[in-house]
């Protein structure tokens, strides 16, 4: 537990010292979200429910930690510095559609945009670079626990489980992740984006099996696997187009396979939560959001066939665990 309260005070010191700097620099700066005593003591009693949860799993498996990457962590946090001018340029005019590039013309409509204001949307390399630090740095180091506290809902199943899809595996992080609970998986990798796929493949290069780079709604790979795992993605998938998504997960799935999603709760979930979803839709830009929060997941899943195996609360997340 020391390394992860380490972890989480080193993020915690980098977002407020990027505050502190972006004023210097006489950036625009968000203003925080100010919480009433309620709603910071329901903040408090969903962290200490992940902190347990966390050193369950330490108790039960001391791989639950990835290599420590000093050098790639400084590196991301100057490339961090680097593009906080563009960054809060971008935030403050609430500008979406900011590239100096043309866009890959087969990319459907909803990804054309700079989720989270990010720079270069999804798009590039540069941006791979940013983006765990990024997240890290919105959830103050918790991000890992969040991600591997979801994976661990796995464990009873894991003798069925021996091919892997991640989907939306964006900078492989999760898939690492996933490597330190089960070393054992041959685990293949999807993304949009081609820009990831490269950042990926120098990072963790044969570790992860095979590369694919296209759209869950529309993909055919040639084979089926025995689970298919999301993590964060859904919020990020049009609703309009979730019955194709799932048609295609049920495709790439066997018979009797399980689906993954960890991502955030909904309006459907614990209504004392609903503040922190209203909080973090209107500080980061996540143009499918509001329409996520409304459709249920369950729903949607159980509709197409598919049970809902187990379900677990992750801070304002959620893990939920389906089987074909």
């Amino acid at each position: 537990m020391v390394r992860t309260y380490f972890k989480m005070m080193v993020y915690l010191i980098e977002f407020n010292f990027l505050r502190g700097v972006a004023r210097l620099l006489g950036l625009p700066v968000q203003a925080l979200p100010k919480f009433n005593h309620e709603q910071k003591k329901l903040i408090k009693k969903a962290f200490l429910q992940l902190m347990g949860d966390w050193r369950g799993m330490l108790r039960s498996n001391r791989a639950v930690f990835g290599k420590v990457r000093v050098i790639q962590h400084l590196q991301r946090l100057r490339g961090v510095l680097i593009d906080m001018p563009d960054y809060a340029r971008r935030t403050h005019a609430s500008n979406a559609q900011d590239f100096t590039f043309e866009l890959p013309a087969e990319c459907p409509e909803y990804y054309k945009l700079n989720f989270h204001y990010q720079t270069d949307g999804y798009f590039t390399e540069r941006s791979a670079l940013l983006y765990d630090h990024q997240l890290e740095l919105l959830f103050k180091g918790t991000g890992h626990i969040l991600r591997k506290v979801g994976l661990h809902m796995l464990k009873p199943y894991m003798q069925e489980i021996n091919a892997v899809l991640d989907v939306g595996a964006g900078t492989g992080a999760s898939i690492d992740q996933y490597l330190c609970l089960y070393p054992e998986t041959e685990i293949h990798y999807l993304d949009a984006s081609s820009a990831y796929g490269q950042y990926t493949k120098a990072l963790y290069g044969n570790r992860i099996s095979a590369y694919h780079q296209g759209f869950i709604e529309n993909i055919k790979l040639d084979r089926q696997y025995d689970l298919l795992f999301f993590c964060f993605v859904f919020h990020e998938i049009p609703t309009a187009i979730w019955d194709s998504v799932l048609s295609n997960i049920s495709r790439h799935l066997r018979e009797g396979g399980f689906c993954l999603i960890i991502d955030s709760q909904q309006m459907t979930d614990n209504p004392d939560y609903h503040y922190a979803l209203e909080a973090f839709a209107s500080q980061y830009f996540e143009p499918h959001f509001d329409d996520y929060r409304s459709q249920s997941i369950e729903t949607a899943f159980e509709e197409k066939g598919f049970q809902l195996l187990n379900r677990r609360d992750i801070v304002f997340s959620k893990g939920l665990l389906f089987q074909k």
